[in-house]
C-alpha cells in the first residue's frame, strides 16, 4: 500500500510542473489597434513635445547628464522627488548625474509666490530660457517650466536655441540675436549635422496649487516636464497622461495620477531615436512610441 502511494505521489509531482508551465494565451494585436496606436502616438508627440525654436521638426533631449535640485519642499520630500525623477530618467534612457557635487541643470522651485520668483530670476539675468523678455512671460499654470535649449553645429560648437530675430534679453532696449546666426552645417537633403540638446530646465511650482496632492503624483508630473520640452499648455492632451493632471475639462479616461504607458513610451522613443538623419526624427519617435504601446498591449 505504501509503495503504491509513493508511485502515485511521484507521478503527480511529475505532472504538476508541466501543468504550471502551460503557455499563456497570446494577445492579438490587430491592424486596427496598430492604426489607433499610430494615430495616438502622432497626435501625442505633436501636442506634448515642443520642438526646437531654431531647428524645424527636431526635439531636444538630455545629452549632458541631468542633475536635479529641488528647493522649497521639506528635505525628505525634496529628496524623494529628486530620486523619482532620476529613476524615471534611467528607465527611459536619459543620462543622469546623481552625485552630491553635480552642477544643477534641472532646478525645481516650490513657493507660494511664483510671480515673485520669476521676477527674481529676471533680475539675475536668467531669462535666456524664456521666449522673449520678462514682461511677455506670465505665470499661467500651477506648475510652469522654462527651458533653455542648445544646439550643436556640425563642427561641435554650441549655440543658444533662441528665435532667430527680435528676441529681447534682459531689458527692452537690448536686442539679443538681431540677425540670424552663422551656423556650420552639412549639406544634405536628410541631415544637416546640427543637433538640439537640453541645457537647463527651471520649473516653478505654486505651493498653494499642490496642497493635498500626493508626492508621487507631483514627482511624476515634474519628471514629465524635466525629461523633455513638454511645457504645460492648459489644453487636454489626446492620450491618457499625467500632463492632464491640472486640466479640469479633460475626459476622465485621459486623466492620470502617475506616468502612464503613453508618457513612458513617448520619452523612451525620444531617447532611443537616433539624432541623424535629423529630418526623420519626428517620424521615428512616433514609430518607436507606437511600438512601445504595442509592447504593453494586453498587459
Amino acid at each position: 500500500m505504501k509503495h503504491g502511494l509513493t508511485l502515485f505521489l511521484a507521478s503527480w509531482l511529475v505532472v504538476l510542473p508541466a501543468a504550471a508551465q502551460a503557455p499563456a494565451p497570446e494577445t492579438v494585436y490587430s491592424e486596427a489597434q496598430r492604426a489607433r496606436d499610430e494615430t495616438l502616438s502622432r497626435r501625442y508627440v505633436e501636442a506634448a513635445l515642443q520642438p526646437s525654436m531654431s531647428l524645424a521638426g527636431q526635439y531636444a533631449r538630455w545629452v549632458k547628464p541631468m542633475c536635479v535640485q529641488v528647493g522649497g519642499l521639506a528635505d525628505a520630500a525634496g529628496r524623494a522627488v529628486e530620486r523619482r525623477i532620476r529613476e524615471v530618467a534611467a528607465k527611459v534612457g536619459a543620462p543622469v548625474d546623481a552625485s552630491d557635487t553635480c552642477g544643477s541643470n534641472v532646478i525645481i522651485l516650490v513657493n507660494g509666490d511664483p510671480l515673485k520668483t520669476l521676477d527674481l530670476m529676471a533680475a539675475r539675468k536668467l531669462v535666456q530660457f524664456m521666449d522673449g523678455d520678462r514682461n511677455g512671460i506670465k505665470v499661467r499654470f500651477p506648475i510652469q517650466a522654462f527651458y533653455m535649449g542648445l544646439f550643436i553645429d556640425s563642427r561641435g560648437r554650441p549655440h543658444l536655441d533662441t528665435p532667430m530675430i527680435d528676441t529681447l534679453y534682459g531689458d527692452r532696449n537690448t536686442v539679443y540675436n538681431q540677425t540670424p546666426q552663422m551656423i556650420a552645417s552639412d549639406d544634405s537633403r536628410l541631415q544637416h549635422g546640427i543637433q538640439p540638446q537640453l541645457g537647463t530646465v527651471t520649473i516653478i511650482v505654486d505651493a498653494h496649487a499642490i496642497g493635498g496632492m500626493s508626492l508621487g503624483a507631483l514627482a511624476d508630473y515634474l519628471a514629465l516636464m524635466a525629461l523633455a520640452q513638454t511645457p504645460a499648455s492648459g489644453h487636454c492632451l489626446p492620450a491618457p497622461t499625467i500632463a492632464n493632471l491640472f486640466v479640469p475639462d479633460c475626459d476622465k479616461d485621459l486623466h492620470a495620477t502617475a506616468l502612464s504607458v503613453a508618457d513612458m513610451s513617448m520619452h523612451k522613443a525620444l531617447y532611443e531615436t537616433p539624432l541623424e538623419p535629423a529630418n526623420l526624427q519626428q517620424t521615428r519617435i512616433v514609430g518607436a512610441m507606437r511600438k512601445g504601446l504595442e509592447a504593453q498591449f494586453g498587459k
